[in-house]
């Protein structure tokens, strides 16, 4: 069911498990999709870890921030697209 399921332009998964972000994050990937993942919590490391990119948040746990390739320090999603073009300073 994931090719009809990942076939729709805009999905909302809710109340997943660790393995099944990561579940997610991998069927995106094994179609060609580079994918990222915002998470603050225990609960996201998994996903943070099998994405091509994860990007943790300022306020959330240090486990979450040590799993994650990018850190935003205020907590604002908007941040995301400036953090990525910017890269690494």
């Amino acid at each position: 069911m994931w090719d009809w399921v990942l076939s729709h332009q805009e999905l909302i998964f809710v109340r997943t498990s660790p393995s099944e972000k990561c579940r997610i994050v991998k069927e995106f990937q094994r179609r060609g999709e580079v994918v990222a993942v915002t998470g603050d919590g225990t609960n996201d490391i998994a996903a943070l870890k099998c994405a091509n990119l994860g990007i943790a948040i300022q306020s959330g746990n240090i486990a979450s921030k040590e799993a994650a390739d990018v850190i935003l320090l205020e907590n604002n999603f908007a941040w995301i697209v400036q953090a990525i073009e910017t890269g690494r300073l």
